[in-house]
C-alpha cells in the first residue's frame, strides 16, 4: 500500500486555505455554497486517496510548486481535525438530545466551541508559522 500521508496533508491544506478565509464571513446564502462544494470535493478526493488514486492538482502542487506543497502539509492536519471534532460534537449532542431545549445548555455549547475554534485557529497559525520559520532556516533544501 502506497504512503499517502503527505497527499493526504497536502489535500487538508488546500481544503482549510479555501474555506478559512470564507469561514469569517456571515455562513449564508452563497458563501455556505461555496464552502459546501469545498467540503465536497474535499472528500471526494479524501475517496481517490483510499483508493491509492491521487488527485492530479496535488500531484502538480508537489512538482511545480513545492514550497507551497510544504507549507499546504504544514496546516493540512487541521482539515481531519475539523471532521473528527464534528463526529464527536454530534456525539455528545445526540446523548444530551433532552438538553437542547435549554437555553443555558445552547449557550454554554456556543461559548466551549468559541474557544475550541479560537484554540485550533492558534495551532494552524503557530503550525503555519513553524513551517515559514522551517523555510527560511533551510533555504537551499528541496522540499519532495
Amino acid at each position: 500500500m502506497k504512503l499517502i500521508s503527505k497527499d493526504a496533508l497536502i489535500l487538508g491544506g488546500w481544503a482549510v486555505a479555501l474555506e478559512a478565509p470564507l469561514s469569517y464571513l456571515p455562513q449564508e446564502g452563497i458563501i455556505s455554497d461555496i464552502i459546501f462544494v469545498i467540503d465536497t470535493a474535499f472528500f471526494i478526493c479524501l475517496l481517490f486517496l483510499l483508493f491509492n488514486k491521487v488527485p492530479s492538482f496535488i500531484q502538480k502542487t508537489q512538482e511545480k510548486f513545492p514550497t507551497l506543497a510544504f507549507l499546504l502539509s504544514c496546516i493540512g492536519w487541521y482539515a481531519y481535525v475539523h471532521i473528527f471534532i464534528g463526529i464527536g460534537g454530534m456525539i455528545y449532542l445526540f446523548q444530551n438530545e433532552e438538553r437542547l431545549e435549554d437555553i443555558a445548555f445552547l449557550t454554554q455549547m456556543n461559548n466551549f466551541m468559541t474557544y475550541v475554534s479560537y484554540f485550533f485557529t492558534t495551532l494552524v497559525a503557530l503550525s503555519f508559522l513553524g513551517g515559514v520559520i522551517y523555510l527560511i532556516k533551510n533555504k537551499n533544501k528541496k522540499y519532495s
